[in-house]
């Protein structure tokens, strides 16, 4: 046992101590999502405040508009708090937008009868933008919405009038809804929906990134010690090579979780970020709002043995990928061609393209990455059929490939790896050589 133990520790070791090991799964994590974070939330505060502040607008009639038409742009200056012009000045709105406007809105002839008649009003918007930037765009879908507000005012008002009576907000909104959603037979609020919603991106991504990462680690740790050249010192020993087998799996689990917890605290700090950013602008605007719980404890309860059971997979799968590379890089090459296939069918389904796996969906299953997605996603809706189905196929591949891992991790496949085009073309000769034998 304590042969074992220094065996994962130099494993865990020379691991931690690769650099590409160590900036890429460890350390970069917590870095990108710290400053992503703290990118996403400044661009939420800026977007949030270009939609609340006071806009520099001039408003103004078209050439031939009617005393009608006139009017209408005055009394859509005064909801605007706009300046109200009697005429644009001779080259146009481009000469107020040169002079600090924001926005210059003009009503063109025969708006106010449309207005009046019941068809829509249509008004022409100029707006200065300087860049093609998200702030920009949503400081032009802030001043769209106003003028639409606006209008809906406006009409209220006219309305009111012809029919004595009503209230100028069932006009303006005669018909409201409450939606009720239905998930797994039960009804679940909006909160509880979003709560879903957040958890069926977030996790996946997480398990996205983690089996990335897991795949690489484990083929990189066959790399060095081809190249360091301590393989054959292990094989010469008597340490049996189950017992290497059985450390480089611990070892790189470990380096794996660290990346994990690196992760963990990186994606922690985004998330703040961006409910602190989206909570001050829900306030400034008057309101509440925030994301929800990614996911509750009892269901990552649930999920844990499938992501420890795929963590084992993917080390499996990464340590006999990197078999077939004489060098780190060649090894981590090899892993995210591989990884990047056995994922096809994850991201698919990630992206709501793959159907149930109590259909057609089962196919799936037969990817020994793809269950745990599977399970995740069961958790989240409630589906007891497809949570069975998924640690079903989980078990199996569990099974299948640690015997294949024992079969294929040979001392002399360890010591020299899988030359696969030479396996090929042998498998290939033996099929085209002729059969000899005696005939009765």
């Amino acid at each position: 046992m304590g042969r074992l133990r220094t065996l994962i520790l130099k494993e865990f070791k020379e691991l931690a101590k690769e650099r590409t090991v160590l900036l890429g799964v460890i350390i970069m994590p917590l870095i990108i999502f710290s400053v992503l974070g703290a990118i996403q939330g400044y661009a939420f505060r800026q977007m949030g405040e270009a939609a609340v502040k006071p806009v520099n607008l001039a408003i103004a009639p078209g050439s031939g508009a009617s005393p009608e038409d006139v009017g209408l742009a005055r009394t859509l200056a005064k909801l605007l708090n706009a300046t109200f012009l009697q005429s644009l000045p001779k080259n146009g709105p481009a000469a107020l937008l040169s002079e600090g406007y924001e926005a210059v809105i003009v009503v063109p002839p025969g708006a106010s009868e449309n207005l009046t008649s019941g068809q829509p009003a249509l008004v022409q918007v100029y707006v200065a933008r300087t860049s093609p930037s998200f702030i920009e765009e949503s400081r032009v879908q802030s001043i769209t919405q106003r003028i639409e507000g606006a209008g809906r005012v406006l009409l209220a008002a006219i309305l009111a009038q012809a029919i004595p009576g009503i209230k100028p907000e069932t006009i303006a909104s005669p018909i409201i809804t409450n939606v009720t959603y239905y998930m797994a037979g039960r009804p679940v609020t909006p909160q509880e929906l979003q709560g879903v919603m957040s958890a069926a991106f977030f996790i996946p991504l997480a398990f996205l990134i983690m089996l990335v990462s897991a795949a690489q680690v484990a083929a990189t740790s066959i790399g060095l010690e081809r190249e360091a050249k301590t393989l054959e010192m292990l094989l010469s020993s008597p340490i049996s090579h189950r017992e290497i087998v059985v450390s480089k799996v611990a070892g790189t689990t470990g380096v794996t979780m660290l990346g994990i917890l690196s992760f963990g605290a990186g994606f922690g700090i985004y998330y703040n970020s961006v409910q602190s950013a989206l909570r001050e602008v829900a306030q400034a605007a008057g309101g509440e709002a925030g994301i929800s719980p990614v996911i509750n404890p009892a269901a990552l309860i649930a999920i844990a043995p499938a992501l420890a059971a795929t963590l084992y997979l993917t080390v499996v799968i990464g340590l006999i990928i990197g078999m077939t590379a004489n060098d780190v890089r060649g090894a981590q090459l090899a892993a995210s061609q591989a990884t990047f296939i056995l994922l096809l069918p994850y991201i698919a389904a990630f992206m709501g393209l793959i159907p149930s796996v109590t259909g057609k969906g089962a196919l799936l299953l037969a990817d020994p990455l793809y269950p745990v997605y599977q399970v995740s996603l069961s958790v989240i809706m409630q589906d007891k059929a497809g949570l069975a189905y998924s640690y079903a196929a989980l078990a199996g591949h569990t099974v299948l490939w640690t015997l294949l891992a024992a079969k294929l991790l040979s001392p002399e496949a360890l010591l020299s790896g899988y030359n696969l085009k030479a396996r090929l073309e042998r498998l290939r000769g033996s099929l085209k050589a002729p059969r000899t034998g005696l005939r009765s």
